[in-house]
This record gives structure tokens, C-alpha cells and sequence, in this order.
């Protein structure tokens, strides 16, 4: 979905003050005395740096500019609705003279949601003529205020707008669907099923509003119907959690979170889907900020703080996400441990993967009958830890509850049998990724890694070969697969044709330690030895070098390949 809909808009043209620092044109423009100077362009920093509480801080010392000086105004506010503090900006910019927030879309916008919240449609849809010098077709501002003005002509007149839906694109689908269900027309569930079962884009996100609909219906077995077909392995969080709801007869809190019935609700998942149109192209301040006025807008549906989560700790805000963490509560199951996982993350960024497996384990033990997704990810996190045999107790537990001829039933074969070579049982290695073929034959991962395998125990040449060539095909600018097929011609002396794909590989993935080391390797066996040295050399200083890597590349580079 959202890779088409970056089709239908180009996201850089918003003009929000996120990417750059805005300060005045001219101080001389302005009476700032040397403390005013200092704390406006530490509140521009703070806000860029996405230190929002700071930028807020600094700010207020300077609001004599409220009145004077428009950038202000823009840096100002973004940073209090980033801070979470949407009534209080809205409060300021009443208190502003409209003059100096005009020529901005973002705070023109702060002001509509402030009137729609407040079922004040009316207002809403005069301000929304403020918006309109910002429509330009192809751009998020014509989305944002087409999308908002149909949400108020529903709200306001209780039909639809005339204007063509499918200028909007998939939003405009989505927001098709939930205007059929605010009006409580006949068509909604078709409407749903049609935009779940889409083949534009991932919709599953809304088998939740879906289910959420046929509850306030009092259709409770049609919703279970629907949901019992998801598996939680291979389901994201908000539909994970509705099965866990269904599956413990929940039924009341699906009503507490959402009702399409709600216009603050819908305008709110409007904003939501923004905010991660912006996330997923790694604009996180610009999500971030959506995200805030989601959440203003209804702030009971805290899971759609999963993704702020997400930002905050891609952003390294550390403090922040874990204030996200301590939100989930344990009766929400899926969400709670999402934010466990995250919690382990920064234990293990911090005092390594031993210490983090050693965290979401005691966790594990305290849950009861954790599902199978929890059982997935304990052993991912075991795996990673290289507590091998752990994740091979959790991997095999789970193969027991899958259909031994499906592609979930195949990928834990997969990394089963990972775990199984790494502790050097290649037979049983060889059978889970043999096995896992036999199921879904044109996997290019597990053909890399049985291939690879194969070739370092020096057994199987021509069929791993066969394995790495098809791979390859498969997926040509696949690092981890240019990589494998560049040592297979290595490893049976092709050593120009190993040049190629290594030196590809390289470029690549310049970070990684085995690529360097295996570059570095070859270029040494064509003579090239200054090169290989320099590559070598750089293994050392990757972070990811582990320290057994790290020894034997100072013996190569003291004594030469052969003889290390």
C-alpha cells in the first residue's frame, strides 16, 4: 500500500519546518537582546535534534516573537505538538495574530482538527478554505486536505462527498470504507472484505476495524470466523491482538479503542496511516508529529503508539520509547510483548544479546499459554544469542503446531536447521534445509545458506553450485547471495570470476566483516596485495568484527594468507 500511494504523492513537499533549522531572515528585524538570540536558536537545534521537551523549554523564553515573527510561530508550535502538547498548541495559536501562521499548512490544520474535535463542523470546513491555496494535485498537502474535507462534508451533512474517491488513491479506498461504515450502509462488510482481501497493498491492518464493526453489530461468531484463520506468526500486531481478544470472548474492548461511529476516531486513523506513510521513507519527526495529533485525536487507542515507539528508538530517544514500553499493559498480550522485544533490544545494545535473551525469558516464563508468535520470537532472540540448542527446543515446539506442508512449516525448518549447523550437527542441518525445499523449492535463502554450507565442508561442489546459481538468479543484488557465489568460485580457484562478485558484494555491503574479509582474500590470490591488506585492515575497524575474525586477520596481515 504504501509504496503505490508514494506513487499518487511526492512526501518532500510539505512545508513543515522538520529538515532544516528555520531562524529569522534578519535578526536585526527583531529587539533580541543576546539571551533571546541564544535561547531561539537553541529551541531551533533542540527542536531539530528532536529534543521536543528542550525545544519547547527554550522557546517559551522567547514568546515576546509570538506576534512578530512567523518562523517562530511554525518552530513553536511543531515543537509543542511533538511534546504531546496539541491543546496547548492550539491555545497559542489562537492567541496568535493569523497573519503570522497563514503561509503555514501544518498549523492551518492544528486549528481544523481542534474544530472537528470539538463537532464544531461548521468551523471546520470555513477554515478549510485556508488549506486551499496549499492543494497542488500530487502532493500530501492535496491528499491531507481533500481527504480531511470529506471526512467534514460526511460529518457535517451525513453523505458522502461528490468529489471522485479514487483521486485519493488507496487512502481513498480505505476512506471509502470507512465512510460506508459512519453511515451504517448496507455495503460496509462487502467494503471491508474487499479492502482486506486487496491486491494493492497490505491491508491487513483493517481486519481489525472490520471485526470491530461486526462487534458493534452483535455479529460476535461472523468476527470470530474471520479471525481464527490468522496466524499469529506471520500477523502484524494490531491483528495479532484482535485474534487474542476474540480467542478470551474480549468483546468489550474492541468498543473502547475505536467506533467508526466516531468522527474523531476516524479522522484519527486518517492521521495514523500518514504518520507511517512518513515512518516507513524514514521521516520520523514528520511521523512523529502526525502521530501526536492521532492520538489527540483519541487518545484510548494507545497500540497506534507502536509506532512512535518504532521512531523513538530509530531516532536513539532511548528515555521516550521506554515511557511507550511501560503503556502496553500484560491483558494486552501481543503489544506487551512487542514492547518486551523492544525493551530486550536496548539491553542488548547495551549489555549484549546474552543479558537481553536472560530479560525476555523471565518475562516468557511469566506469561501463561504464550502463543506460538511469543514461542517464535524467544527463539529468534536464543538463536542470536547463540544459545543454539535453546532456539532448536523452541523452533521444534513450534513445527508441532504448524501444517507440515506450508510455508511457515518451511521457514522455521530454515532457521532450525541454522541453528543446527552452527553447532556443527550437519546432518540434521542438511534434513531441515533439505526439507524445507522439498516445500518451497525456490527460496533463494535457504538455497544460499544449504549451498554455502555445503561448499565450506568442501562436500556436494556441483550441487551447491546448482543451489547458489539458482539463488542468485533469484535475487542478483542480494549481498548475503553475491557474497556466497563469489567464494563458491574462490573456494574452486576462479579466483577473477570470484574477484567480480566479491567486489560487488563490497559495494553492496561495505560494513560487513566476512564481505571484506572474503574480498580481501581474493585480491590477495591475484597478487593484489596492498589491496587485500587495505580491506583486511578495514575488518578491523568494523564494529560487527567479532574477535575470533579479528585474530585471524591479524595473522594474515603479519604472515600472509597462506601460512595464517
Amino acid at each position: 500500500m504504501i509504496s503505490k500511494f508514494f506513487k499518487l504523492i511526492s512526501i518532500y513537499s510539505l512545508t513543515l519546518c522538520f529538515q532544516t533549522i528555520c531562524i529569522p531572515n534578519s535578526l536585526a528585524q527583531v529587539d533580541f537582546d543576546e539571551k533571546n538570540i541564544a535561547n531561539y536558536f537553541s529551541g531551533s537545534v533542540s527542536l531539530n535534534n528532536n529534543n521536543n521537551f528542550q525545544a519547547v523549554k527554550y522557546f517559551n523564553f522567547t514568546k515576546n516573537l509570538k506576534n512578530t515573527h512567523e518562523n517562530f510561530n511554525r518552530n513553536y508550535i511543531i515543537s509543542l505538538v511533538l511534546d504531546g502538547k496539541v491543546s496547548k498548541s492550539v491555545s497559542e495559536l489562537k492567541s496568535t495574530n493569523q497573519q503570522k501562521y497563514s503561509n503555514f499548512f501544518n498549523l492551518n490544520l492544528i486549528l481544523i482538527l481542534e474544530e472537528i474535535k470539538r463537532n464544531n463542523f461548521d468551523k471546520a470546513k470555513a477554515k478549510l478554505i485556508n488549506l486551499e491555496k496549499f492543494e497542488q494535485d500530487g502532493k500530501l498537502e492535496f491528499v491531507l486536505y481533500r481527504t480531511i474535507k470529506r471526512y467534514t462534508e460526511l460529518f457535517l451533512n451525513k453523505q458522502t462527498s461528490k468529489n471522485d474517491i479514487n483521486e485519493l488513491g488507496n487512502i481513498g479506498e480505505i476512506t471509502n470504507t470507512f465512510e460506508k461504515c459512519y453511515l451504517g450502509e448496507m455495503d460496509t462488510e462487502k467494503s471491508f472484505i474487499n479492502l482486506i482481501n486487496s491486491d494493492d497493498g497490505d491491508f491487513s491492518r483493517y481486519l481489525f476495524f472490520y471485526v470491530n464493526y461486526l462487534i458493534s453489530n452483535g455479529k460476535f461468531e461472523l468476527a470470530k470466523k474471520h479471525v481464527l484463520k490468522v496466524n499469529f506468526l506471520n500477523s502484524n500486531l494490531i491483528t495479532a491482538q484482535t485474534k487474542q481478544w476474540i480467542l478470551e470472548e474480549n468483546y468489550k474492548d474492541f468498543s473502547k479503542i475505536f467506533s467508526c461511529k466516531n468522527h474523531n476516531h476516524l479522522i484519527s486513523e486518517f492521521l495514523y496511516l500518514i504518520a507511517n506513510l512518513y515512518s516507513s521513507e524514514g521521516y520520523y519527526m514528520e511521523s512523529n508529529f502526525y502521530l501526536k495529533l492521532s492520538h489527540y485525536m483519541n487518545p484510548k487507542f494507545n497500540f497506534n503508539l507502536s509506532l512512535l515507539l518504532d521512531n523513538y528508538l530509530e531516532i536513539n530517544k532511548i528515555k521516550e520509547a521506554k515511557e511507550i514500553i511501560n503503556k502496553f499493559k500484560e491483558k494486552n498480550e501481543s503489544y506487551y510483548w512487542y514492547g518486551l522485544k523492544q525493551q530486550a533490544n536496548i539491553i542488548s545494545d547495551k549489555e549484549g544479546e546474552k543479558k537481553a535473551f536472560e530479560f525476555i525469558k523471565s518475562k516468557f516464563n511469566k506469561i501463561n499459554n504464550p502463543n506460538i508468535k511469543l514461542k517464535y520470537d524467544l527463539a529468534n532472540f536464543a538463536k542470536n544469542s547463540k544459545l543454539y540448542e535453546i532456539s532448536i527446543k523452541y523452533y521444534s515446539e513450534i513445527l508441532k503446531e504448524l501444517d507440515n506442508q506450508s510455508n511457515l512449516y518451511a521457514k522455521i525448518l530454515y532457521r532450525r536447521g541454522g541453528s543446527y549447523e552452527r553447532i556443527g550437527n550437519y546432518k540434521k542441518a542438511d534434513d531441515d534445509l533439505l526439507n524445507s525445499l522439498n516445500i518451497n523449492p525456490n527460496d533463494p535463502y535457504v538455497m544460499n545458506y544449504l549451498g554455502y554450507s555445503w561448499l565450506e565442508r568442501n562436500i556436494n561442489i556441483k550441487e551447491a553450485f546448482i543451489l547458489l546459481e539458482k539463488a542468485n538468479k533469484k535475487k542478483k543484488d542480494d549481498p548475503y547471495i553475491t557474497d556466497s557465489i563469489g567464494w563458491a568460485y574462490y573456494l574452486t580457484g576462479n579466483f577473477n570470476k570470484a574477484e567480480k562478485f566479491l567486489r560487488k558484494a563490497v559495494l553492496l555491503m561495505p560494513d560487513d566483516p566476512i564481505v571484506n574479509d572474503h574480498y580481501g582474500d581474493i585480491l590477495w590470490k591475484l597478487n593484489r596485495k596492498i589491496e587485500a591488506r587495505y580491506f583486511w585492515k578495514s575488518v578491523l575497524k568494523l564494529e560487527e568484527t567479532e574477535a575470533e575474525m579479528k585474530n585471524k586477520i591479524k595473522q594474515k596481515l603479519i604472515i600472509g594468507l597462506e601460512d595464517a
